[in-house]
């Protein structure tokens, strides 16, 4: 199964002016935790994730009207094929510690998005190309801190197969 199969298409997007103010608002009204920042030719070179907002309006003093999502995004280094396979791109979320991917073409143009929800979701719909055991293997690598112990880790495992389970 490819990530375009089950990628989500229809992805809200800003660009580096955006104010998070502006971010915030499109984060909450389209029900998102990120937004792609794309330049003025359509291609990515960023993303702004709800945490970056909510870290950044919570250590400055400044107004979110006055800062810019340029201010606060991240490049967008992490990104993959419509055309990859699922696991591989699950692999390279756990690797990365990250829970969204951005799918893009080789002009780098925004295809759209592949979130954990999109393939916990899929998983448990069609059964093929992902394992359980594949998700949680991911869902592990994202949610393991660097310095936790190895008691830490594991409760941390069982919280996560317990919210898994509450979101099936």
């Amino acid at each position: 199964m490819r990530v375009k199969d089950i990628m989500t298409t229809h992805v809200a997007c800003c660009n580096p002016a955006t104010n998070l103010a502006a971010a915030v608002e499109m984060l909450w009204s389209h029900d998102c935790g990120a937004l792609p920042v794309l330049d003025d030719v359509g291609r990515v070179i960023g993303i702004v994730t709800d945490r970056d907002l909510c870290i950044a309006l919570g250590t400055r003093d400044r107004r979110p009207s006055e800062l810019t999502v340029e201010d606060v995004m991240q490049p967008a280094l992490i990104r993959c094929d419509p055309e990859a396979e699922i696991r591989s791109a699950l692999d390279n979320m756990g690797a990365e510690k990250i829970r969204r991917l951005l799918v893009v073409d080789a002009t780098q143009t925004l295809k759209g998005i592949l979130c954990m929800n999109d393939i916990i979701l899929h998983s448990k719909r069609s059964g093929n190309g992902v394992s359980y055991e594949q998700v949680m293997e991911t869902s592990k690598a994202i949610c393991a801190h660097p310095d936790a112990t190895q008691a830490e880790k594991s409760l941390a495992v069982i919280e996560t197969q317990r919210a898994l389970v509450a979101c099936a």
